[in-house]
């Protein structure tokens, strides 16, 4: 037995070594194709991953960390908070720019005007930072909900935190107005988002509008504001998610901190887990090569002994 441990050792180490391969390789499948599927059912954090909150966590560390992109400025305005316009007025009084180039120009303005709802540029295509920094040194000391109510009542919704019955026709009508493109009445883009979401966060009802309306005397321009409003339901942020303005008492965000996970997904069992995958495919090759090297040695001390 030992001398045919000993004859046949350099084979024997080869099928360990791909044994071991095949252990890390068919473990990670085990892992990745059974087990996490089947836990990801009772994790509460997988389940979070759906709700914008835990989405705009990810996406704002991204952003924070590695820089703006194309199309962030949306997504720092429908998402972001009053901290980002600080960050944004922080940046500009720096010294910074807006970006004003390539793909990646219009993103830190648009961030602010859909943040507070005022354009301090006077509707020029191409933002002015020292604007900004002027309407900021003005209005530094309010809060999101009044940039965006003066904002809104410049356009003629004068509306309550949060919005009352009277204030419902106002907003729909901004709404109504939205990209009529050549229309001395149409509205920004960055106004008729502020009416939406004005209208979503203060729990609007569009369905029991539309039934309590009589639609003889409901003006045009409100029922196409209705219309509007009922599209982008589906698509925006919606109520209990990021983006949300504090119009609503008591109204409190998805933690992720607040989620008891399955032991599972404890670092402590990830790292065990994670082990038994990397461990046995890294001996493995190691093996492999060691024997391929030992063989290359013995080939090499066999040719020196020939000559």
């Amino acid at each position: 037995m030992i001398k045919y441990i000993c004859k046949h050792f350099r084979k024997i180490v080869k099928g360990f070594a791909f044994l071991l391969i095949l252990w890390g390789l068919g473990f990670a499948a085990f892992w990745y194709f059974y087990v996490i599927p089947k836990y990801r059912r009772i994790d509460p954090v997988w389940e979070a991953m759906s709700y914008q909150d835990y989405w705009w966590k990810i996406r704002e560390r991204d952003i924070i960390r590695y820089g703006w992109l194309h199309g962030d400025g949306w997504d720092v305005g429908a998402h972001g908070d009053r901290h980002w316009v600080e960050r944004i007025m922080k940046y500009l009084s720096n010294g910074g720019k807006f970006d004003k180039y390539l793909c990646c120009f219009r993103k830190r303005d648009i961030a602010l005007q859909l943040l507070t709802c005022q354009d301090p540029t006077v509707k020029k295509y191409l933002a002015d930072e020292d604007e900004w920094l002027s309407w900021w040194k003005g209005n530094c000391d309010k809060s999101q909900i009044d940039w965006i109510r003066e904002g809104l009542a410049k356009y003629g919704a004068k509306v309550d935190a949060p919005a009352s019955e009277k204030d419902y026709v106002p907003l729909l009508t901004i709404l109504g107005k939205a990209n009529e493109s050549g229309d001395t009445d149409s509205v920004p883009d960055y106004v008729v988002y502020n009416a939406y979401r004005w209208l979503r966060d203060s729990d609007f009802d569009p369905v029991a509008f539309a039934l309590d309306c009589d639609r003889d005397s409901t003006p045009e321009v409100v029922r196409q504001g209705l219309s509007i409003y009922y599209e982008r339901f589906s698509f925006d942020a919606n109520v209990g998610k990021a983006g949300v303005l504090p119009l609503r008492e008591g109204y409190v965000g998805f933690d992720i901190s607040d989620c008891e996970r399955p032991p599972l997904f404890s670092e402590k069992w990830q790292f065990i887990f994670h082990s038994l995958m990397i461990g046995p495919t890294i001996l493995g090759i190691g093996l492999l090569w060691i024997v391929r090297k030992r063989r290359g040695v013995l080939a090499k001390d066999e040719t020196s002994a020939i000559e």
